[in-house]
């Protein structure tokens, strides 16, 4: 028959080579992606999609900041561009977390810009291959180079296994003691091992189980190791008398370890002898003599020929190591040569553009530095002033409280602006420890499920008794309570911080809170505070998240304040992963938002136990405070005074350790830290032993979060930093006592 050709249509084979391509896209094991200039991917293979631990529709489409952390994805972002401005391949190397592997990864990229047909760049083109374990290797080479290069002329700090791979060096052991029936370890020149030990006898297991066996052990091991020109070292251990050979390794007329055989008997050795060391290092007689029993026997002579052979095979092994040692000098010698080449080349052309870069930082910095001290000296004024201010107003009018010539109006009339003057001067001291604890990277997060709504209503409440007559405070929250989990502290005080400024610039008309539920998906939420006071500027916007500053100076001089606020609100919001902006012209209010990602817990239409009840109707619960202060214990049973509660007083730790212990009706505890015989800390856990539930909550003057920590740790449910507010007891009293949702201890 005749061979007919049919014509085979164009589309058949374009689909045909479309089929090969995604074939090998999906076989190869590099990682291969493409992405538009904007970043967004268009295409990927499965090695890809198994590295980051998504599907494919969970790629395409979307960018590097929707599957990575926002400092790789900003990485990935900034190579990317480099590749598009070069016009050309760039390669780099990226450190990232393999999902399949379950480990940290090193990659090797190369990134193409991706061109059309009119020179337009249409994407950028990736390849990344896995290169740890080649990075692994030349880490080790680089060690060695190190090594070489660095201690020449001292053997301090040069090990074995700096030269020769452990796994062969272990290999070569083991099959040294398997050949001749001998155990074997090879050791530094104190006897500390380098490899693990072969065919250790159950007697010698025994023996290193004592104190006195393990030593005398030890001393053995490190004097049979000593160099011996006449061959191996050959001696009975101290520990038992089994007998021993030992042999030094010499790299360069340097001893860096010796290689250890033996736990072998003759017949010379008596069990009497044994049962002797037996009781002298306190071991069972029989378990020991059992073992002994089993240990191999060899003549004296038998095993002083297998020392010798071993020997000749530690000179072997010496020899190697020291070819080693001469290869990686010379590799050494020749790889800094070439790097001082090309060091040299590169500086060379770089030293014009570093200059010019120089030039331009030094203009910069010196701008800065003008702007930096014309800030720090106006904001010492003004932190004098500030500091002062109060003080005078609580120095002046608490001389004048005990003068008969004032009536009792004017007398609480002077009560009321002591404590305004109080609350100012310690906002101030709080910003200062805030925004120095921030400089100092010791304020840590610690995120837990918090009821949100019922948060933002107890900063509302807080505040609903301090606005002026003329002003309304209103709140917006969403129909159904939410858990959610986040930093309880911090966002408090990023709404205290944002409603205190509020009030500072509003006479009258409207603040309003509010927060509301965005991007279901991602549990993202939008909170804003919004008034009608003074305005600002829109050039002001972005200044007065800077430390120091004010919207202007006419603002400082007429309001006050230090301008450290809402740059401690903004440092805040963004630890948290959010972002913080205002909106605002002059004469026309403000609203401040801030935008944070918080991972809902769980949805519920809670019912509350206290709808019907006055909030802080307690039915005559009894609570312990454990304080040793007489005038705190006098404010806190002040402010419980009506509040229909049964009150405890202890002044010790270990009255309020028995306090708790005979009184099962005990409803919460507070807890100060410090307190004579046995502080609260100790309190506390000493509590958490017999009663895991009883809410605790700690009360004190430290205001570091890394007190709060430790009376987390402790098994405290709660933190409170003194000076105390009513509102905040009574709120924490409400919670622990009403509801049944709350926190656990830690």
């Amino acid at each position: 028959m005749k061979n007919v050709n049919f014509p085979v249509p164009q589309s058949s084979l374009d689909n045909h080579s479309n089929m090969i391509l995604k074939l090998l896209l999906e076989t190869i094991p590099d990682l291969v992606w493409l992405k538009n200039p904007d970043g967004v991917y268009l295409e990927c293979n499965r090695s890809f999609q198994d590295f980051f631990g998504k599907t494919r529709d969970e790629i395409i489409g979307h960018t590097d900041y929707d599957i990575c952390d926002r400092k790789i994805a900003d990485f990935f972002r900034k190579k990317d561009s480099e590749a598009m401005i070069a016009g050309c391949s760039q390669t780099n190397e990226e450190t990232v977390f393999d999902v399949s592997k379950k480990k940290t990864t090193v990659l090797e990229t190369i990134k193409t810009p991706m061109r059309g047909i009119n020179g337009d760049v249409l994407g950028i083109l990736g390849v990344a291959r896995d290169i740890t374990e080649r990075k692994k290797y030349e880490e080790v080479i680089q060690h060695r180079l190190e090594l070489v290069t660095a201690r020449r002329d001292s053997a301090e700090g040069v090990e074995l296994d700096d030269f020769i791979d452990l796994k062969d060096l272990q290999e070569l052991q083991d099959r040294f003691a398997n050949a001749f029936s001998v155990a074997s370890m090879i050791t530094k020149q104190d006897g500390t091992p380098i490899t693990k030990p072969s065919n250790f006898c159950q007697f010698c297991r025994i023996v290193r189980e004592t104190k006195v066996g393990r030593l005398n052990c030890k001393k053995s091991d490190s004097k049979l190791g000593g160099f011996n020109p006449t061959g191996a070292n050959v001696s009975p251990c101290l520990s038992g008398g089994l007998w021993d050979a030992g042999v030094p390794i010499i790299i360069g007329k340097r001893q860096i370890a010796s290689w250890l055989i033996g736990q072998v008997r003759d017949e010379t050795q008596k069990e009497p002898d044994i049962i002797a060391y037996a009781d002298e290092i306190g071991v069972d007689r029989e378990e020991l003599l059992t073992a002994f029993r089993k240990v191999p026997v060899l003549s004296e002579k038998q095993f002083k020929n297998i020392a010798n052979v071993l020997h000749t095979f530690a000179d072997q092994l010496a020899n190697t190591a020291y070819q080693n040692l001469m290869q990686a000098r010379y590799i050494s010698e020749s790889k800094q040569y070439e790097e001082n080449i090309l060091r040299m080349n590169k500086e060379l052309k770089s030293t014009s553009e570093a200059l010019e870069e120089s030039n331009r930082e030094l203009e910069i910095a010196v701008c800065r530095a003008e702007e930096s001290d014309r800030l720090k000296s106006a904001f010492l004024a003004n932190m004098s002033h500030e500091i002062r201010t109060p003080l005078n107003a609580i120095l002046g009018f608490s001389s004048l409280l005990g003068d008969p010539n004032y009536t009792q109006k004017e007398s609480d009339e002077f009560v009321r602006l002591i404590n305004k003057s109080g609350e100012s001067l310690l906002d101030l001291i709080n910003n200062i420890i805030d925004i120095s604890k921030l400089d100092a990277g010791l304020t840590v997060l610690d995120p837990k499920p918090t009821k949100l709504l019922n948060l933002i209503k107890d900063v509302f409440e807080i505040f609903r008794g301090k606005v002026d007559e003329n002003v309304s405070l209103l709140l917006t929250l969403p129909p159904e309570e939410l858990e959610v989990l986040c930093d309880q502290t911090r966002l408090r005080q990023v709404l205290n911080n944002l409603l205190q400024n509020a009030m500072k610039f509003t006479s009258e008309g409207v603040i309003e809170l509010g927060v509301k539920e965005i991007g279901k998906e991602q549990d993202h939420f939008l909170f804003w505070v919004r008034d009608s006071g003074i305005g600002i500027e829109p050039k002001n916007h972005d200044a007065i998240f800077e430390r120091f500053r004010q919207a202007s100076d006419e603002t400082e001089k007429l309001y006050g304040g230090t301008g450290l606020g809402l740059s401690i609100t903004k440092s805040c919001v963004e630890m948290m992963g959010g972002k913080i902006w205002v909106e605002s012209e002059l004469g026309k209010g403000a609203t401040f938002f801030f935008e944070l990602p918080l991972k809902i817990h769980n949805k519920e239409n809670p019912k509350s136990e206290m709808s019907e009840k006055s909030p802080y109707a307690f039915n005559g619960q009894h609570i312990l405070i454990a304080e040793d202060d007489p005038t705190n214990f006098a404010y806190l049973k002040t402010i419980l005074k009506g509040m229909d509660l049964r009150i405890s007083h202890t002044v010790t730790g270990c009255d309020t350790i028995r306090m708790v212990k005979n009184h099962d009706d005990i409803s919460v505890v507070l807890m100060d830290i410090r307190m004579p015989d046995g502080d609260g800390l100790y309190a506390t856990r000493e509590i958490r032993r017999d009663n895991p539930d009883i809410p605790i909550i700690a009360q004190t003057a430290y205001a570091f979060s890394t007190d709060q920590e430790e009376c987390l740790d402790a098994g405290c449910n709660e933190y409170l930093t003194k000076p105390t507010k009513r509102e905040e007891v009574l709120n924490l009293l409400r919670r622990y006592i009403f509801d049944v949702s709350k926190p656990e201890a830690m």
